[in-house]
């Protein structure tokens, strides 16, 4: 049972599946790590059950048909519709109640799609699917879904947005004669299903994207996820009131509700960080994830988990070899690649404008959105280029402002860059009452606790956007991921040589700088992270098989709320690292522990994989932005563009530049004195040069800050009262993972002057956990 899907501007996916007769081969790399729902899944697929169910909501304008008897019927709501796509199948239970259980499942996600929605069910009851619509692109009825191939024999829902259109509908015209429905850029899930198969036809999909497929000839239904998790996707198994188990998917958790889901919290995953890494696993227990660069398919052969896709860097050691090559050449060559990374940002950049609707910019004070919003604005000048379809005079800016007395404050670098372009700029006032006053609806969107409080601030400024009229954003998320920009990088930059050019060479090799700037940055590590640096604390074997990644065994160490666990549950940073390890692919691991990766992309590799696919795509991007139904597009993570940078060798990212303006800089991670040198490395050298002529002088010359939300505020203010309320003795023990003992005294040491910040970090995951506790009705978990 899989099936193909098209759609042009979605959100999520979620389904039910459930084969009949199957066994459970899986494929070792991606085998269920968890033994009780492995059992419950292989039971289902070995005891002849027939139900089929897939459920998935997507983004799109248009809504499909509700279905009855494998016809589609409309069911259009404009006030709670929502873009996503359910299937559910409880055996030999009566359409009605199928259909309303999908509902029911709808209206959980209805923010995501509130446009119009749509249900599919087919003849014998076995397959059903749900979609909520974003309308896009093609705001005609063609867009609508669930989608249908021209012979009625592939179906599937659709969220995200597909890029390419126009070269791949043609592809699939000359090949086999497509006949497309309309112009949805989701029909070419569909097309390109049944030119290539799969998974050859994942290959072909350039986007933000998660699908669920059903195909009726070939029995079998798959579930895919774009290349870095931008778009979410979730699965579990259930068993219905007639003991039939069901495998069901969903773009957010809170979806399998109405299906027959109870919640209860996976204790091991929290403890260990599972749910942050390249794991399946969640906070919740037996609700699983999608993968990023994965599809799922399951069929008469059982249930498999492939990876169509992985991060690839280039090779350390052949770098090592270049010394030979000519200075000159070496500089011309450099020069090629700034304009080669240039040509396929504005590219990416270029796509991702497309749309049938306006399209809006966020525009911080930092490198990322300045680039996109200098390069968008150029576009629109020099190429005639569309901001969605045109309708607004101009492009619209979107910031974030915590007041001009807060150092987390980029408002009035962002209307710098504004006015230097000619947009206008939105600013969005995040005060410590909005903080406050929104904390409990962000928690229930993000489905999981932050340490920080900045996906409230996104939280905020997506309803901004919607409030302002715009349906899609672009937005600068991924650059430092892929271009090193986080300041626990220059660790991992400075472990190990990597040549490049002349200077480069002789700085690693044969400069005292080399070991005074990494003694430096190590120095620096241990003034912001205190205790919790400790690199000697992990075995050497562990160590080498991470590919010496200092730096993001440190932000582990800096990011967990492990001290407010029960001492039961408490874990070493080896076995935490081993988890996250194990989790990791084959082949990634092979290259990190033979050395074939500098150690900074190691790092990017790890980082990848964890952070940026389940806090930054999912927490600070979908979540915040889906909430208020507004569609985040990504043009750092546009595939072509990633992996030609991952292919170019470590010091283009992070650059030693010894004539650069020594100013300093204040972030803290550039504030010391220049004795070591460290002021003449510049992050993301390759993107600042690549942006530079879309940059404004002030942009171009500063230093990377995180985007963070305030972490001090006085006692007795608006989130001291709302956490008082939330953290009280009665609902933390109610979670049963958690010590009071250790949570009881964070609220007087993180508020007031000296507030600790992490008091406070460990204070927001607590009193998220309450909330989801009460929001999800989860029972107190046993350890």
């Amino acid at each position: 049972m899989c099936g193909i899907i098209a759609s042009i501007a979605l959100s999520t996916s979620y389904c039910l599946a459930c084969p009949k007769e199957q066994g459970l081969p899986g494929d070792g790399q991606d085998s269920l790590s968890n033994e009780s729902l492995a059992d419950s899944l292989h039971h289902s697929l070995t005891n002849g059950f027939h139900d089929l169910l897939a459920n998935c909501f997507v983004c799109t304008n248009a809504i499909k048909d509700q279905t009855t008897n494998g016809k589609s019927s409309q069911n259009n709501k404009s006030d709670g519709a929502i873009r996503k796509k359910m299937a559910w199948s409880p055996g030999h239970a009566k359409k009605h109640l199928l259909e309303s259980k999908l509902l029911a499942g709808l209206d959980k996600i209805h923010h995501r799609g509130p446009d119009s929605r749509g249900t599919w069910i087919n003849q014998s009851n076995t397959i059903a699917f749900g979609h909520c619509r974003l309308s896009l692109n093609d705001l005609t009825p063609t867009g609508r879904q669930p989608l249908h191939s021209p012979d009625q024999l592939v179906h599937a829902v659709i969220n995200g947005e597909l890029y390419d259109y126009d070269i791949l509908r043609q592809l699939c015209i000359d090949r086999i004669g497509y006949r497309f429905q309309g112009h949805s850029d989701s029909e070419l899930v569909i097309a390109l299903y049944k030119v290539f198969g799969a998974p050859t036809f994942l290959n072909h999909l350039r986007g933000e994207f998660s699908f669920v497929l059903y195909d009726e000839e070939r029995q079998q239904v798959l579930a895919g996820r774009d290349r870095y998790g931008i778009k979410p996707l979730f699965w579990t198994v259930i068993k219905g009131h007639d003991q039939e188990r069901r495998l069901l998917f969903a773009s957010e958790a809170k979806a399998f509700l109405p299906l027959g889901w109870t919640p209860e919290w996976d204790t091991k995953s929290i403890a260990t960080g599972a749910f942050d890494y390249d794991d399946e696993r969640t906070l919740f227990k037996d609700i699983r994830k999608v993968r990023p660069g994965h599809i799922i398919t399951i069929n008469s052969e059982g249930m498999s988990n492939y990876q169509y896709w992985d991060m690839d860097y280039s090779s350390h050691k052949a770098h090592a070899n270049e010394l030979s090559s000519s200075l000159d050449q070496i500089t011309l060559d450099v020069d090629h690649t700034i304009i080669k990374v240039r040509e396929e940002l504005v590219d990416s950049v270029r796509r991702r404008m497309h749309a049938d609707v306006p399209v809006g910019i966020y525009l911080s004070g930092g490198l990322d959105s300045s680039a996109i919003a200098g390069i968008a604005s150029q576009l629109r000048q020099q190429e005639g280029t569309t901001n969605g379809n045109g309708t607004k005079s101009g492009m619209e800016c979107f910031c974030i402002s915590f007041g001009d007395d807060s150092d987390f404050d980029e408002a009035n670098i962002a209307q710098r860059t504004a006015d230097h372009l000619g947009l206008h700029l939105n600013r969005c006032k995040v005060d410590e009452a909005a903080l406050a006053d929104n904390f409990e609806e962000t928690t229930w969107h993000n489905e999981r606790h932050s340490l920080d409080l900045g996906t409230v601030g996104k939280y905020c400024l997506s309803r901004k956007v919607q409030e302002t009229g715009y349906k899609a954003i672009l937005s600068g998320e991924g650059a430092d991921e892929i271009f090193g920009g986080y300041p626990w990088f220059l660790v991992d930059m400075f472990e190990s040589a990597d040549s490049v050019d002349t200077s480069e060479t002789q700085l690693h090799n044969s400069s005292q700088l080399y070991e005074r700037v990494r003694e430096a940055i190590v120095t620096r590590f241990r003034q912001m992270m205190g205790e919790h640096w400790d690199p000697l604390a992990v075995s050497p074997e562990l160590l080498s098989e991470l590919g010496h990644n200092y730096g993001f065994i440190a932000s582990i160490m800096w990011g967990s709320a492990e001290e407010v666990l029960k001492p039961e549950l408490r874990r070493s940073l080896d076995e935490k690292l081993r988890v996250l390890l194990d989790c990791l692919p084959e082949g990634g691991k092979r290259h990190m522990a033979e050395g074939d990766w500098h150690p900074l992309h190691s790092s990017l590799y790890v980082w990848n994989k964890t952070q940026l696919a389940n806090f930054a795509m999912i927490l600070e991007c979908d979540r915040q932005e889906m909430s208020h139904s507004v569609e985040g597009r990504v043009p750092f993570l546009d595939h072509h563009l990633t992996d030609y940078v991952n292919s170019l060798p470590a010091n283009l990212k992070i650059h030693h530049d010894p004539n650069m303006d020594l100013q300093e800089d204040d972030s803290p991670w550039w504030t010391s004195d220049n004795e070591s040198g460290l002021r003449q490395f510049r992050e993301k050298w390759l993107l600042r040069e690549a942006a530079r002529p879309f940059l404004t002088d002030e942009i171009y010359e500063r230093r990377k800050h995180l985007y963070t939300a305030p972490a001090a505020w006085p006692m007795g203010g608006p989130l001291y009262k709302r956490f008082e309320k939330l953290v009280t003795r009665e609902s933390v023990e109610k979670l049963g993972f958690v010590s009071w003992e250790d949570v009881e005294p964070l609220l007087q040491t993180a508020f007031g002057d000296g507030g600790s910040h992490r008091a406070f970090r460990n204070l927001i995951s607590v009193a998220a956990w309450v909330v989801l506790s009460q929001r999800f009705g989860i029972p107190r978990a046993s350890v």
